[in-house]
């Protein structure tokens, strides 16, 4: 599914991710630039590349941030956690979401399970974001699973 987040403070990925239970994955980040609030400016909220999904979920809840960009992939515990290039490499993953946010506002994400696309679909436009669209083979241009 694809959405528009609005350009701001906040935690908006805890909102995105809300029907998601983060704790019950680990989490590859492979690239981030969000910027913590009062914090220094060269403090970005995930810089590891691995997390587990508790540390994720206190990070994202914790203080406000600003998203510039973002690329996270999800697995359960106890799976090899890495990056995914491609939507078809994404299917042959143990990787269960995939969530992207490029030039602050553009977020794709990709979810195998079908109830929990469905739940963060509603999820997204009760928080009121924009453009929330279900992906598919016709609007999707996307080649590559990542920010940039």
């Amino acid at each position: 599914m694809s959405l528009m987040i609005p350009a701001k403070y906040g935690n908006l990925l805890a909102d995105i991710l809300v029907p998601i239970d983060t704790k019950q994955y680990n989490w590859y980040v492979a690239t981030s630039e969000c910027i913590v609030e009062h914090i220094s400016l060269n403090e970005d909220l995930l810089p590891e590349l691995q997390l587990k999904g508790r540390e994720l979920d206190e990070r994202i809840k914790r203080r406000p941030y600003y998203i510039n960009f973002i690329d996270l992939k999800a697995f359960p515990v106890g799976d090899e956690v890495h990056d995914i290039e491609t939507y078809e490499d994404f299917l042959e993953s143990k990787s269960e979401v995939v969530l992207l946010i490029a030039d602050t506002a553009y977020t794709t994400i990709y979810c195998k399970d079908k109830d929990t696309i469905k739940k963060v679909f509603e999820n997204t436009r009760n928080f009121g974001f924009e453009n929330v669209e279900y992906i598919t083979d016709e609007n999707d241009s996307r080649t590559r699973l990542a920010v940039y």
